[in-house]
């Protein structure tokens, strides 16, 4: 169980960083965009990454939550010792743990109730005669 969530970890790790590196090679395709565009695509992301990682992971529901919240708030650590903006001293810990709160919201609002409705079901499937 631990060797697939260490795989699935990385790749979602992998997909941050690719994703972050994507966007900015190509900022100046987004700078047409409005701000409120180029931020619904970046929270689109983070969410489909972390329903995507959840669903992958194995374990209870508060492991994988805490896991999956867990990546974007390491990386944006480990942006700001790698890539930290001389102007802005501490942003990439700031968008990290923003980008971890969005992953947290997704467990618990999207991935919460799809795991409850899915346990309903499997209780409804076996209590049929």
């Amino acid at each position: 169980m631990w060797k697939r969530n260490v795989v699935v970890l990385l790749l979602a790790a992998l997909a941050l960083v690719g994703f972050t590196w994507i966007a900015q090679a190509t900022s100046d395709i987004f700078l047409d965009l409005h701000s409120n565009a180029r931020d619904t695509i970046g929270v689109l992301f983070v969410t489909l990454l972390s329903l995507a990682a959840f669903a992958a992971l194995r374990g209870g529901f508060w492991t994988r939550t805490a896991i999956v919240a867990a990546v974007p708030l390491l990386f944006g650590v480990l942006a700001e010792f790698l890539w930290s903006d001389v102007d802005y001293p501490g942003i990439q810990i700031v968008l990290g743990g923003m980008m971890a709160g969005v992953a947290l919201l997704a467990c618990l609002f999207i991935a919460g109730p799809i795991i409850l409705w899915r346990a309903r079901l499997t209780r409804r499937a076996r209590s049929r005669p």
